[in-house]
C-alpha cells in the first residue's frame, strides 16, 4: 500500500476515534438536553447511529485535512535561505 495512503488511513482512523470519543461526550453531559431527548425516543438507535457517524465523518475530515495541510513542502526540506 503506498506510504500516503496509509497516512491518510491512519489520521482518518485516529479521526473518527476522536469523534465516536466527542459525541459519547456530548451525550453523557446531557448537552441541551440531548441525554433526556434520546432515553424518551421511540427510535434512539438511528438518532445514535446517526450523530456518531455524523461525529466520526466530521473528525475523520478534519484530521485527514489538517494532516495533509501541514505535510512539509519539497522547498521546506531545502537548507538554506530560498533564493
Amino acid at each position: 500500500m503506498p506510504r500516503l495512503v496509509r497516512f491518510l488511513g491512519l489520521h482518518c482512523l485516529l479521526g473518527a476515534a476522536f469523534g465516536v470519543v466527542a459525541a459519547a461526550a456530548v451525550i453523557m453531559s446531557n448537552v441541551a438536553g440531548l441525554k433526556d431527548l434520546l432515553e424518551t425516543s421511540n427510535e434512539p438507535a438511528l438518532a445514535l447511529g446517526m450523530l456518531y457517524f455524523m461525529f466520526a465523518l466530521t473528525f475523520a475530515s478534519l484530521s485527514m485535512g489538517a494532516a495533509v495541510m501541514l505535510l512539509p513542502d519539497k522547498d521546506d526540506e531545502q537548507d538554506g535561505p530560498p533564493p
